[in-house]
């Protein structure tokens, strides 16, 4: 007895020199994603570092006029956005079968939403810390 399968057969097309090359550029994409979060990192981290650098001066320049409590929250979230930036550069475990493309792929998936998530944390960190920073020197030239 013979069951017949209802499967449709899906034709075969030969695809295309710019086809092949999409998906090679696609496939470069993808494989290149956790560098490049690494890269957006450092310079996050940099630039957190130079704002940081920047706020100790203004603070030592005019420390009795900027708010402490302005000061801690601006650090804490910059600081808060520098670790973050570190544990996108972390290297982290890989469990997968190095033989299996399937799991090699979902290694990668998991490796790159870890390090951006991170990557949102910190920039959102620095973000918060440039707006307090902001209105805190608003707030002390007004004074």
């Amino acid at each position: 007895m013979n069951q017949q399968d209802d499967t449709p057969i899906l034709s075969s097309t030969v695809t295309s020199e710019e086809d092949k090359a999409w998906t090679a550029f696609y496939q470069k994409m993808k494989e290149e994603e956790p560098t490049r979060l690494e890269e957006a990192a450092k310079f996050l981290s940099g630039t957190v570092a130079i704002c940081l650098s920047i706020l100790m001066g203004i603070a030592k320049l005019e420390g009795s006029k900027l708010l402490f409590s302005g000061l801690l929250t601006i650090s804490i979230l910059w600081l808060l956005s520098v670790i973050m930036g570190f544990l996108v550069l972390l290297p982290q475990s890989y469990q997968m079968n190095k033989d299996s493309a399937e799991t090699i792929e979902k290694a990668l998936k998991r490796v790159v939403q870890t390090k951006t998530r991170y990557l949102g944390i910190s920039a959102v960190s620095f973000l918060l810390g440039l707006v307090v920073f902001v209105i805190s020197t608003i707030n002390m030239v007004g004074a």
